[in-house]
């Protein structure tokens, strides 16, 4: 099992403990890891998305930049919403995030092992069933990451998205023990769903996925319990899910690189050039919305950014899961080489049929 997956809840646990035993930091650097996130992993993961898009379509920057326009009209939508209704669309990119994550941690565990070997595929290669099964365990994945902050440390946790929301020029009105019993409900439903499918991979003799479930669902109840919820959210954003993501972007962008230091500074350099801008607007609205740039100021001004592109950036990577083939390592390298060789587009079912009357045939 790869390091991409074990590494990231094993740091979550690591800096859980040292917080504990040193007393506890996560409140006076509760911004930091969104702060670093702006320009180490977190933000370039998705200011890469332009250089994606001309991967995929085998086409120049400047061909995908003409193409973009889809990507910038979602965004220019949302930044209306947040102007309607911040209030509203504050918990609609909550919800949404909640899918980004889980449907992305699902399809990590999913990318170890071979899909014959595995009691279900992929969310877009199974059948019906078992893609409502998988769904329904991203949304497990996803809601217990958004519960968790609010069911441990409620107040903290609604003073977070009231900053953003004021940001804004609105207000939430909430209850606080109302969100608190709503927030424990629906993490002890998921948490009872992540044990349930840990023990359902079990019995079916998939010990190593099994552990993984349990060993990922452990280090987030014990970080979100342990560490200030916007602490504990800004390092699972920047060394969980961005981290992860960044071997899928290797798959596309970096082909020829094995997924190691050299390829993740190819990403952060093929980000730069939505990433550069996305900062100086980041810098100008601490200017005109906070009373300076800070480091706290700017993790919540990147939560906003983050609140705008979430949408267009999940239309992509639905398009990046699809592009993707879910075989094993070995193959993937070969059909890495493959795609590359053919403008990036994966074969037709006719081209298949014809791969494989061919084969047959031979033999």
């Amino acid at each position: 099992m790869g390091s991409f997956l074990i590494l990231p809840p094993l740091l979550l646990l690591t800096v859980t403990a040292v917080s504990c035993v040193t007393g506890g930091f996560s409140d006076e650097f509760a911004a930091w890891p969104f702060a670093i996130a702006l320009v180490v992993v977190g933000l370039p993961h998705g200011a890469v998305d332009l250089r994606l898009a001309a991967k995929m379509q085998g086409v120049s920057l400047v061909v995908a930049a003409t193409r973009f326009g889809w990507y910038v009209l979602l965004m220019c939508g949302v930044v209306f919403c947040l102007w309607l209704n911040p209030a509203a669309t504050l918990v609609g990119f909550a919800v949404l995030s909640a899918w980004h994550f889980g449907r992305a941690d699902v399809d990590d565990l999913q990318s170890v092992a071979d899909h014959k070997n595995l009691p279900f595929g992929r969310v877009e290669h199974s059948s019906s069933s078992l893609t409502a099964l998988l769904q329904l365990a991203a949304w497990s994945r996803g809601l217990l990451i958004l519960a968790l902050p609010f069911c441990f440390h409620v107040e903290q946790s609604i003073d977070v998205a009231e900053t953003l929301a004021r940001f804004c020029g609105a207000g939430l009105i909430s209850n606080i023990s109302s969100v608190e019993r709503i927030a424990t409900v629906v993490a002890c439903v998921c948490g009872s769903f992540e044990l349930l499918r840990a023990v359902w991979l079990l019995t079916c003799g998939h010990v190593r996925m099994s552990r993984l479930i349990l060993l990922e669902s452990a280090s987030l109840v014990f970080a979100f319990w342990a560490l200030h919820p916007m602490f504990a959210m800004g390092l699972y954003f920047g060394c969980w899910h961005s981290w992860r993501h960044l071997r899928r972007l290797n798959s596309v962008l970096c082909p020829k690189l094995n997924f190691g230091l050299k390829a993740i500074l190819r990403i952060h350099l093929e980000s730069l050039p939505l990433l550069l801008p996305t900062l100086a607007v980041i810098w100008l609205m601490c200017l005109q919305f906070s009373d300076g740039v800070s480091v706290e100021n700017a993790a919540f001004m990147s939560l906003l950014v983050y609140a705008v592109v979430t949408l267009p950036h999940e239309f992509l990577c639905n398009r990046l899961f699809r592009f993707l083939p879910h075989v094993s390592s070995a193959n993937q390298i070969h059909l890495r080489r493959q795609f590359v060789s053919r403008s990036l587009s994966p074969p037709s079912l006719s081209e298949n049929r014809s791969m494989a009357g061919k084969y047959f045939a031979r033999k």
